[in-house]
């Protein structure tokens, strides 16, 4: 059974920078993560990863760029990821 989702729509933070973990942590710091998230809550992770490309041209979120996303819930909660 899938579980209904906490939140009625999504959150988002955008950042800007050449360095996409930099990018990715300035966004992140735009979220209310430690707001929606308590010591019951289950955190997953899906990687998609938005830019001003065309669809054609899809990316792939980079194996640094998940392990910065990583490393940074894990500094701010305490939760299963």
């Amino acid at each position: 059974m899938i579980r209904k989702k906490r939140l009625e729509s999504n959150i988002i933070g955008i950042g800007k920078n050449p360095d996409e973990k930099a990018a990715l942590t300035q966004a992140l710091g735009y979220l209310p993560i430690q707001s929606l998230v308590d010591n019951t809550t289950t955190v997953t992770i899906i990687a998609n990863l938005v830019n001003i490309n065309p669809p054609n041209k899809g990316v792939v979120v980079g194996g640094e760029t998940l392990r910065e996303l990583i490393r940074y819930l894990k500094s701010k909660i305490q939760n299963d990821l």
